[in-house]
């Protein structure tokens, strides 16, 4: 118990053995670089649906009280 311990103070205080942190000039694979394009092009899809989806409802909207009032 006393080696585990001692280990996972170790890797506290290090880090992982073999694992470099990412950071500035960090390599991403192509595969994960694809990845987080495409989820962000869905993600921009999604957003563009939405607000035009809002757009079509607010102007719904607009119309509804315009017809009320006249």
């Amino acid at each position: 118990m006393v080696s585990v311990e001692a280990d996972v103070g170790q890797v506290l205080e290090n880090g992982r053995p073999g694992v470099r942190p990412a950071g500035r000039g960090a390599k991403v694979s192509r595969c994960a670089l694809a990845r987080a394009q495409t989820a962000e092009g869905k993600l921009a899809k999604s957003d563009l649906g939405r607000a035009r989806l809002i757009d079509q409802n607010r102007a719904y909207r607009a119309q509804l009280r315009h017809d009320f009032w006249t």
